[in-house]
């Protein structure tokens, strides 16, 4: 995980039993019982508010069959996180609370920009 990210939270119908350690830039889940393929769940981190540009993880998946250990890629490998420059108030969207503080303060955003995330509900 890129350096000051924070592990907030996991969900899904598949949530891993065991979670991450604070361990710097690593992530590990852990299933004591291991649910059907394909596994589904989600986690939260907290990114800093002074993050910029594009961010990577890498994901991969580390199982275990008679023939031994076996590590896979996650896919997309790696997959990628863009904070949103519109979302000045950090709710992780840009909507209307967003085009307020925009309208008092662009903070170097262009409108072009923020017509484009506007409206936007995935913001890292």
């Amino acid at each position: 995980m890129p350096e000051n990210w924070k592990f907030v939270s996991v969900a899904g119908p598949d949530a891993p039993d065991i979670l991450p350690k604070d361990e710097a830039g690593k992530l590990e889940f852990a299933w004591i019982n291991i649910p059907d393929a394909p596994i589904k769940f989600s986690y939260t981190v907290n990114i800093p508010a002074d993050t910029v540009g594009t961010q990577h993880l890498r994901s991969k998946v580390k199982y275990r069959r008679s023939s031994g250990e076996l590590i896979e890629p996650v896919l997309p490998d790696p997959p990628v996180f863009k904070k949103c420059k519109g979302d000045f108030d950090e709710d992780y969207d840009v909507d209307g609370g967003d085009l307020v503080e925009f309208v008092k303060d662009e903070k170097g955003v262009k409108l072009k920009r923020f017509a484009e995330e506007f409206g936007r509900v995935d913001c890292h």
